[in-house]
């Protein structure tokens, strides 16, 4: 009878932890973007502060901090938070998404998949869904890594940032800013427990 109640505990913490959720390290997380001007000028961008998790259910959500872009000029970055993310309104970027969370806790170290994922992206106020495909790895310390297998491209102009990207472009004396932009993150997580 003891080793039967035995058994069962050991289950149940088992089971508890297998599905306990993840959390973002943000230390170890990043998003970048590339901006175009003047048609051939592109330029790396990234962001510095990241929260999230994946519960238990599977449910997916990231915050990015607009106000921690980083473009490597300092009046850049202060004219990119005011007259584009408009940060004193809008200062996080959210993406929602649900994924299989028992394939994801089943995941053995070393070992890989590939998921097409439909998310959400709340920008500016706005809600778009996109889609994107993600490789999925499992690293020695038992924490998750999630990357794109290619590049997504954001259209700024559909989370109404054209008039951002407007005066952005004319306070920089430039031709053009590309409203078409390319993304792509590395995500990290580790168990809750």
């Amino acid at each position: 009878m003891v080793k039967l109640y035995s058994a069962l505990l050991v289950t149940l913490l088992i089971t508890s932890n297998a599905y306990a959720g993840w959390l973002l390290k943000s230390s170890e997380s990043n998003v970048y973007y590339v901006s175009t001007k003047n048609l051939t000028t592109s330029e790396l961008n990234y962001f510095n502060t990241l929260t999230g998790e994946i519960n238990d259910q599977g449910e997916l959500t990231i915050k990015i901090n607009l106000e921690s872009v980083e473009t490597d000029v300092p009046i850049r970055n202060e004219r990119i938070k005011s007259m584009l993310f408009e940060v004193i309104n809008y200062g996080k970027a959210t993406v929602t998404a649900s994924i299989d969370s028992e394939k994801l806790n089943h995941l053995k170290i070393g070992q890989t998949y590939i998921e097409s994922v439909n998310f959400m992206l709340n920008l500016h106020g706005i809600n778009q869904e996109l889609n994107t495909t993600v490789k999925v790895i499992k690293s020695a310390r038992g924490n998750i890594l999630v990357t794109p297998v290619a590049p997504i491209i954001i259209n700024a102009n559909l989370f109404g940032l054209e008039k951002g990207i407007e005066r952005l472009r004319k306070i920089a004396r430039l031709k053009s800013i590309s409203p078409s932009v390319p993304v792509t993150f590395n995500l990290t997580f580790y168990p809750k427990n």
